[in-house]
């Protein structure tokens, strides 16, 4: 296939476990309202406040999504090769576990990594906007023009200074 539509579909011409594809997100014995119920859990819990945020919890389920996936995958495989004993594999069964493990295992950090950088973002609009309001108190306390960067160093300036008068009050003489 040369053109993007064309290598869009043979890209999922070899869909048989659903690992490794992100393309294929309801694959056939999957419900669409299982995935439907596991998205409307994650939007309960995070309730995104903008667009940002809501494509970051999206990205979130679809990685916890194709996590389950991998999970019951793994389950099958692991079924499979243990109706006989461990003791009578081929080096191929013990790659194909290892594989599925594998595949388990990187799934479970995407979910890790996606939830990460949903609670990174909203830490850091958090952030943002302490900032600004302590921009605006120190403005209107002191009367002046700064910038919100130069506010927040002569802030915290102060503040270290206090801890750190606090600090040689409270030593004990010798």
């Amino acid at each position: 296939m040369r053109t993007e539509e064309g290598k869009t579909i043979s890209s999922r011409n070899a869909t048989k476990h659903g690992c490794c594809s992100e393309a294929t997100l309801i694959m056939k014995g999957e419900d669409i309202a299982d995935y439907k119920a596991l998205e409307l859990v994650w939007f309960k819990a995070y309730k995104p406040k903008d667009e940002a945020e809501w494509h970051l919890v999206q990205e979130m389920v679809n990685a916890d999504w194709f996590s389950q996936r991998a999970v019951r995958v793994l389950a099958e495989v692991e079924a499979q090769l243990f109706e006989t004993s461990p003791l009578d594999w081929t080096d191929e069964r013990h790659a194909k576990l290892a594989r599925f493990q594998r595949y388990q295992t990187a799934r479970a950090n995407a979910v890790i990594k996606a939830r990460k950088a949903v609670e990174d973002y909203r830490k850091n609009r958090v952030n943002e906007v302490m900032k600004a309001e302590k921009h605006q108190i120190f403005k209107e306390k002191n009367e002046e023009e700064m910038s919100v960067e130069d506010c927040v160093r002569e802030m915290e300036e102060t503040a270290d200074l206090r801890r750190r008068m606090k600090e040689v009050k409270y030593i004990e003489p010798l």
